[in-house]
C-alpha cells in the first residue's frame, strides 16, 4: 500500500487511484461484476505471505483464495529443487516470477481448488446449459 505521506505528494486529482481506500472501491468493483456477469473471482497466492488485511478483505466480498505453497513445496522436493529463489521455478536474475516449470505447481493448486470446492464442475455445468441454450435458438 501506499503511505499517507506519498499520497499527500500526489496531484489531487491522482489521489483517488492509490491507497487503501482505492483498493478497497477496485475490489467492491470486481465483486458488483463478477455478480452480474458471473464469473468467479480467485485470488491466487503463489509465493510468500500476503498481509492479513489482503485476505481479510478477499473474503469480505466472497473472492476464492487458493495458495499454492504446499503444492511449490512438494514439487521442489519431488524435483529434487532448492530455494525457489535459487531454482528452475522463476525465471530468474532476481526476477521472481515463475518460469514455465513454476507454473506446474501452481496450475496444480489451482486444479485441487476446482476439484476440492466443486466449481470446476458447477462451471462445466453452467458451460454445457449456456451451450444447450444457445443451440436451441
Amino acid at each position: 500500500m501506499v503511505s499517507a505521506r506519498y499520497i499527500e505528494d500526489l496531484p489531487p486529482d491522482l489521489r483517488q487511484l492509490v491507497g487503501r481506500e482505492a483498493f478497497d472501491r477496485s475490489l467492491r468493483d470486481l465483486a458488483a461484476a463478477a455478480k452480474v456477469h458471473g464469473f468467479e473471482v480467485i485470488m491466487l497466492i503463489h509465493r510468500g505471505r500476503v498481509a492479513r488485511f489482503l485476505e481479510d478483505s478477499w473474503v469480505a466480498h466472497g473472492f476464492s483464495i487458493v495458495t499454492a505453497r504446499e503444492q511449490e513445496k512438494r514439487f521442489r522436493q519431488l524435483k529434487g529443487l532448492g530455494r525457489r529463489k535459487d531454482s528452475a521455478l522463476t525465471i530468474g536474475n532476481g526476477d521472481p516470477h515463475p518460469s514455465g516449470i513454476g507454473h506446474e505447481p501452481i496450475a496444480m493448486a489451482l486444479r485441487n481448488h476446482f476439484v476440492d470446492s466443486g466449481l470446476g464442475e458447477a462451471l462445466v455445468g453452467k458451460a454445457e446449459r449456456r451451450s444447450g441454450a444457445q443451440n436451441t435458438r
